[in-house]
Parts: structure tokens; sequence; C-alpha cells
């Protein structure tokens, strides 16, 4: 027989002896009655083994007491030790009812709206000023590079209207929004 199908029943059989381990374990102190606990001897480890082993090695009285089924109870014993909380938080308030087949829905709720659509920042520099007239200014303003000469009122791009000064601020207003926004040109010299 060669190497590899050897290992392979080694495997399998270490694995079979696995299985059969965990399927005998036994399952708890708790599952098991309190006086069979109390006489039970846990013998001193042994060379070689280890104190969790030496545990698991009990006399046959205290195995056999083990394994049994535990005593029964009354009715009301095993009524009264239901832990019942998780079913009352899940049906409510005593008294009411709740319509099993209720429609409900399951789709989740919508998306809240988008903000407001907001004008773009402004792409003017403010270059400077000239008074023509005593009643009109001309302001240079700088969009990249080109240069614009605008005037009160004037609309400049079929998009922005300058409105005019007002606090060292000139005023323009995004016309597709109706929104006011400002450039700061500062005092004069």
């Amino acid at each position: 027989m060669s190497a590899a199908p050897l290992l392979r029943h080694l495997v399998r059989a270490a694995a079979a002896a696995a299985l059969l381990a965990i399927w005998t374990w036994p399952v708890g102190e708790a599952d098991a009655p309190a006086d069979a606990a109390a006489d039970a001897p846990t013998p001193a480890p042994q060379a070689g083994e280890s104190a969790l082993g030496a545990a698991r090695a009990v006399s046959p009285k205290a195995s056999a007491a083990s394994t049994a089924a535990p005593a029964p109870r009354s009715r009301s014993e095993a009524l009264a030790a239901l832990d019942t909380r998780l079913i009352q938080e899940r049906s409510g308030e005593p008294g009411t009812q709740r319509d099993a087949f209720a429609a409900r829905s399951w789709t989740p709720p919508p998306p809240p709206p988008p903000p407001p659509p907001q004008a773009p920042p402004l792409p003017f520099k403010y270059m400077g000023m000239l008074d023509e007239t005593p009643t009109r200014t001309v302001w240079y303003l700088t969009a990249g590079e080109r240069l614009i000469v605008a005037a009160a009122g004037e609309v400049i791009d079929s998009v922005w209207r300058l409105d005019g000064v007002e606090a060292d601020q000139l005023q323009f207003t995004y016309l597709p929004l109706e929104q006011k926004l400002q450039l700061a040109i500062g005092g004069p010299p």
C-alpha cells in the first residue's frame, strides 16, 4: 500500500474518532442532578494525562447518573421556569391585539429630497472702475482671459446681471434662478 492511500485512511480514521468523541462527550455539569455532581469524585491526573482528561474520567455511578433523564417536574414548575419575557416583548401590551395578516410595506422609505439648486460661484474678478459720467459708472471685470466692461443693469453672458454696488460689493443676479451674489471690490484708495 503506498503512502497516499494510507494517509487518506489515517485522516478518515482520525475524523471518525473525533466525531465519536464529540458525539459521546458529556453535555455539561448543569444537566446533571446536583446530588450526582456532589457524589462524583475527581481523580488526580496521572502521568501524561491532562487535568481535563482526569476530570472526565469519573466513576461509573456518576456517569450513569449524569446520563439519566432529569427528574420530571410538575406542570406549574415547568411553566414558572419558562422565560416568557421575549414573547411578551413581541406581543406588546397585554390585552392589545395585533393583526398578523395586516398589510405591510417592505419597501424602504423614499430618499430625502435633493437640495434646491444653487447658483454657481461668480466667474468674475474685479479689475477696476471708471466714472464715465456722474450718473454712469463702468466696472472692469475679468472672466478667465476675457475682459468684461459692464455698467449697472447690464446682462453679462445672458446669465448674469450686474445690479450695482452696495457697501463695497458688486451685486450680481444669477438670472436662471434669480439668486443674488456679491463680489467684494474693496474700499476706495
